[in-house]
């Protein structure tokens, strides 16, 4: 096997792993936009809820696992108060 035909394959790998990544971190930003707001005012555990929530969506996005931020993300948008007016 010849170098150029390894570091190829290893560059077209690493292509297609960072079209998936950035794929998902598109698809977590739009679910992450479009959860639905509570018109009602968070209780206080809503809001420790929701901040711990989003502190782990964001570790998560960190560590390159788009897919499993962004339920935590779109779950404390749906438990907090930020207005997005």
């Amino acid at each position: 096997m010849s170098e150029t035909g390894g570091t190829g394959s290893t560059h077209a790998t690493q292509s297609i792993v960072r079209g998936r990544m950035a794929r998902a971190g598109v698809v977590c930003t739009f679910a992450f936009a479009l959860a639905v707001h509570a018109n009602a005012a968070p209780t206080p555990e809503d809001s420790a809820l929701a901040t711990e929530l989003f502190k782990q969506g964001r570790e998560l996005m960190a560590a390159g696992k788009q897919q499993e931020a962004c339920p935590k993300l779109a779950e404390s948008r749906n438990t907090s108060s930020l207005s997005w007016g």
